[in-house]
């Protein structure tokens, strides 16, 4: 009821999806021709294909092993509880070609997750960052970007960042991921806490560099096309233009 209330008051919301946007229908009582989705943008001059070695020997990862990436909160909700049990699955298989995973982000998970690798055994092939502030470096020295998630992402701003930068994303079938990933062309969806489906996708990608490089190029292809920063900027303009206008002719 509140909500309800409060949306009599707003002329205007602005949805980062369409999943967002729907659920401000379902649980926020808003009008459908209240509701306008603006993808969110992204700098392409600082999110762009780059060499990746130079970036990898900043980063003190290995020459020689495919490095996969997440940039997360470490929360339970993100998902690399399942991330830590396919890459598992992946040592258990491969054994000294397995890759290198590398972790940005802080959080209150981080002990369990230490303890969740140690576990697992696979703490030699975990590389925790913490916070950090170049991860366009990180997303560049990395060869896939995996986003585990949970629950219900509203948009997944790292999935943009990492197609912007041509690489191949792996994520979560939920929330508004699939409005970004297009499964089989800019990258790979799996069902959420399914972790076989999981590792599945990561041994796809890491066997076959030529389809995660056609991944990675299509990424890029639709981020200037989709998440482009003025684009979007101009699209949150007019949206604000729009309401001013329609104030003023009231």
């Amino acid at each position: 009821m509140v909500h309800f209330f409060i949306s009599k008051r707003v002329s205007l919301y602005f949805a980062v999806s369409d999943f967002v946007r729907q659920r401000l229908y379902l649980t926020h009582h808003v009008g459908s021709g209240k509701v306008k989705t603006i993808h969110l943008g992204v700098n392409l001059e600082r999110f762009k294909p780059m060499g990746g070695a130079a970036a990898k020997k900043a980063l003190g990862l290995p020459d020689g092993k495919r490095i996969f990436c997440t940039v997360a909160a470490l929360i339970p909700e993100k998902g690399l509880q399942v991330l830590f049990e396919a890459l598992s699955l992946l040592l258990a298989e491969r054994k000294g070609t397995a890759p290198i995973l590398v972790i940005a982000g802080e959080g209150p998970y981080r002990g369990e997750l230490h303890r969740r690798a140690h576990d697992l055994g696979i703490t030699g092939h975990i590389r925790f960052l913490g916070k950090r502030n170049d991860i366009h470096a990180v997303i560049v020295a990395s060869d896939i970007v995996v986003v585990p998630s949970v629950w219900e992402e509203a948009f997944g701003l790292v999935i943009a960042e990492a197609m912007a930068c041509a690489k191949p994303v792996i994520a979560s079938d939920t929330g508004g991921i699939p409005e970004l990933v297009s499964s089989g062309r800019t990258g790979i969806t799996v069902e959420p806490c399914n972790v076989r489906e999981l590792a599945n996708a990561l041994r796809a990608l890491i066997d076959n560099q030529d389809k995660a490089h056609c991944m990675g190029k299509a990424g890029r292809e639709k981020a200037i096309k989709e998440f482009n920063m003025a684009s979007y900027i101009g699209k949150i303009s007019d949206m604000y233009d729009s309401v001013v206008g329609r104030k003023n002719t009231g």
